[in-house]
């Protein structure tokens, strides 16, 4: 395998996710990719995330080099839910898990490793950021049962699910030119008019998550194995912004919402009444987790439902960037 290009094997798969994860959609979703005439672009050289629409053209930039860690937290989330839930079917009772056992390890280096690359990217030495060697990686012919193969289906997920997101922007007429222009000589932060186009701005990201989530979701029952896998990629690109954000303590401008009411509202608007639904479970383990790397502890052990448990964990992640 090319140790330069581990994940190669799935470019090929990026565009088609669009279409692959709610295929009983795919005839309406490419006629409105011919309507709006959106094309894609891949960006091969940024080290960062990249996912952006240009209302100039329609285009959609896909950027490549950050999809590695994609695949990385994938991978290892995909570890910690399955091996945290095995141990808690053995023992409902259990409160320490130990991420040195040899079944999550490799999952939770791979982790590591993504995440000292993410807080190594504004450095002007960045140093070494290629694949360990000795970490899991995608391989093209995993088994169906196996990590690998469900971190290629997860990451498929997320990524198809940003690109919807993307298209949101497209089909909602989302246009930067439209907002209003900063007031010459006067400081962004005391212009109304920049103000308001930040509010602008942050309405439009919050219209192009909920037009993603419900070209996604709607129309799925909450115990339907589809509404799970696309439910799993929305929240890992979400996870994927919240936990880098903590790692790193850069955040998003002001006209993005918080990546932290991004994960609860999408989540939530699709099952209102369910706080026990497995996709809480899979937000609290790896909110958990980033949380205890960090040498923070909260208190969640009186907590009623998995939802309770996001949501104080959550506030934790928002405290972060005090």
């Amino acid at each position: 395998m090319n140790q330069q290009n581990p994940i190669g094997h799935l470019y090929k798969h990026l565009i088609p996710s669009l279409a692959n994860i709610a295929p009983e959609k795919a005839k309406e979703l490419q006629e409105l990719l011919d309507k709006n005439k959106i094309t894609f672009v891949i960006d091969d050289r940024s080290k960062d995330m990249v996912f952006f629409a240009n209302p100039a053209d329609n285009s959609i930039t896909i950027g490549l080099n950050a999809l590695e860690r994609l695949w990385a937290r994938a991978y290892g989330y995909v570890n910690l839910y399955e091996y945290m839930t095995k141990k808690l079917l053995a023992d409902p009772t259990i409160t320490d898990f130990d991420l040195t056992d040899p079944a999550v390890k490799p999952g939770m280096d791979l982790l590591a490793w993504t995440v000292d690359v993410e807080t190594r990217l504004r450095r002007p030495d960045l140093g070494d950021v290629s694949w360990p060697i000795d970490l899991p990686r995608p391989d093209p012919s995993a088994a169906k049962d196996t990590l690998e193969n469900a971190a290629d289906e997860l990451f498929l997920c997320t990524v198809a699910s940003i690109l919807h997101h993307e298209v949101g922007h497209v089909q909602l007429g989302h246009d930067p030119r439209t907002l209003p222009k900063p007031t010459p000589g006067v400081r962004p932060e005391d212009d109304p008019q920049v103000k308001e186009a930040n509010e602008i701005r942050l309405g439009w990201e919050k219209e192009a998550d909920a037009w993603s989530a419900n070209w996604l979701l709607d129309g799925l029952g909450e115990d339907d194995a589809r509404f799970l896998k696309r439910v799993l990629g929305s929240a890992l690109g979400y996870l994927w912004l919240a936990s880098r954000n903590v790692h790193t303590g850069r955040w998003l401008r002001r006209h993005h919402p918080p990546a932290w009411d991004r994960i609860y509202h999408n989540i939530k608007h699709h099952i209102p009444d369910s706080p026990g639904h497995p996709i809480w479970l899979f937000v609290a383990y790896v909110l958990q987790l980033h949380l205890f790397s960090l040498g923070q502890h909260p208190l969640v052990s009186e907590c009623e439902h998995p939802e309770t448990w996001v949501n104080q964990l959550l506030d934790q992640v928002a405290k972060a960037k005090e």
